[in-house]
């Protein structure tokens, strides 16, 4: 009895011995060294970087009807904004806005036929830009030219061809 109840002891010892050496490999090692020195000097690091903050300037909830676009259309390094409005029944506005100040605005029958940006061009070769539109009614396309800061109309429902659109046609 006296000499199992020594073997346990000295297994204990022995186990503990070997624990301690699997803890002391641990610790040491290089991973968990360079994790525990990384961290210290990452809190001890002072802020260098200002703190950004986010504010909301204006908060508009109907942009499903609204399209937004700039452009320098006087050639003056400054964009004017050109809001484009979409009306309840098929038709739509144009607003353009320098300075937050609506320069004209322009009212067209139909549906907008849309492409990444309006187009805008020296149409008349007054070093100011124009803006063309395309609109489509009545199963045409349509073309529409404008000068926002002249308040021309160059071309206004101009037919340029016929279009069914593939879920309107009837096959016979």
């Amino acid at each position: 009895m006296q000499g199992e109840h020594f073997s346990i002891k000295s297994f204990i010892k022995e186990l503990l011995y070997k624990s301690k050496d699997q803890l002391l490999n641990i610790f040491a090692s290089p991973y968990l060294l360079s994790l525990f020195f990384s961290s210290i000097i990452i809190i001890s690091l002072p802020p260098i970087f200002n703190q950004s903050t986010v504010e909301i300037v204006s908060k508009n909830n109907d942009v499903i009807n609204h399209l937004y676009y700039y452009a320098d259309l006087n050639n003056n390094d400054v964009s004017e904004k050109i809001n484009i409005q979409k009306g309840y029944v098929e038709n739509f506005s144009i607003q353009v806005a320098k300075n937050d100040k609506i320069i004209d605005q322009w009212k067209f029958d139909g549906k907008l036929i849309r492409t990444d940006t309006p187009f805008w061009f020296d149409y008349d070769g007054d070093n100011m830009k124009e803006l063309a539109i395309f609109t489509y009614r009545d199963n045409k396309i349509f073309l529409n030219c404008l000068s926002p800061f002249n308040n021309i109309v160059f071309i206004k429902d101009r037919e340029i061809i016929a279009y069914h659109p593939f879920d309107k046609i009837q096959i016979v």
